[in-house]
């Protein structure tokens, strides 16, 4: 693997679990206010970029 593609899977991590510690404070408190709505939204939006790139460019998303 070249170096490109190392980077190109540990942001993709790194954008997948980023959002467990919202889910995480939002199991402990039982409370979906505890989500920043704009933070999911934006992360929701790159996690689908992420998807895209990987099909246009017959990667591993």
């Amino acid at each position: 693997m070249d170096l490109i593609l190392i980077l190109k899977f540990i942001a993709g991590i790194c954008i997948v679990i980023s959002i467990i510690p919202h889910l995480y404070k939002v199991w402990q408190s039982k409370k979906v206010r505890d989500i920043s709505l704009l933070t999911f939204g934006i992360l929701t939006f790159g996690v689908a970029l992420w998807v895209v790139y990987g099909m246009l460019e017959n990667d591993l998303p």
